[in-house]
């Protein structure tokens, strides 16, 4: 996958086996510092209650040149998870911490069917315009690049 050696599972809880036991609500252990060339959540972050500990957590698991890649809810996901996220938010937030922006994308979904994806659109993130106006839900795919502080 991406050209990875090895892929690793994590979770909060040990039933389907992770490699690794992670609760993102609590700071991370010593040895996850630093360990991860890739970090990709296809749908984690909304369950989390402490967002703010959980980025954190994922800024420190990843090594200088790692990236960051979330695909997580922007809107019209309601009952789904805690939180739905702002792509300023992620611009915002790991721009300040060191990363450089890679890509940003609001993909549009059936809000009957969520696993039938519609229309992509590049989010360049900048200007006070609403991006995209739509019953549908939207999902947020964004990527980072940690840099070297």
């Amino acid at each position: 996958m991406l050209g990875a050696d090895h892929v690793y599972a994590s979770d909060v809880y040990s039933y389907e086996n992770p490699d690794f036991i992670i609760d993102l609500n609590n700071p991370i252990r010593e040895e996850y510092r630093e360990r991860f060339d890739i970090i990709i959540d296809v749908g984690t972050l909304e369950h989390v209650y402490d967002v703010p500990t959980a980025l954190e957590n994922i800024i420190k698991m990843l090594k200088i040149d790692g990236i960051v890649i979330l695909i997580l809810p922007s809107s019209g996901a309601i009952d789904h998870g805690f939180y739905s996220f702002s792509p300023t938010l992620f611009f915002d937030y790991f721009e300040c911490n060191g990363f450089e922006t890679l890509n940003c994308y609001l993909m549009r979904c059936n809000s009957r069917n969520y696993t039938q994806k519609k229309p992509v659109y590049r989010y360049c993130g900048f200007g006070r315009e609403y991006p995209l106006k739509t019953d549908d839900c939207v999902e947020v795919f964004y990527s980072a690049k940690k840099e070297n502080m």
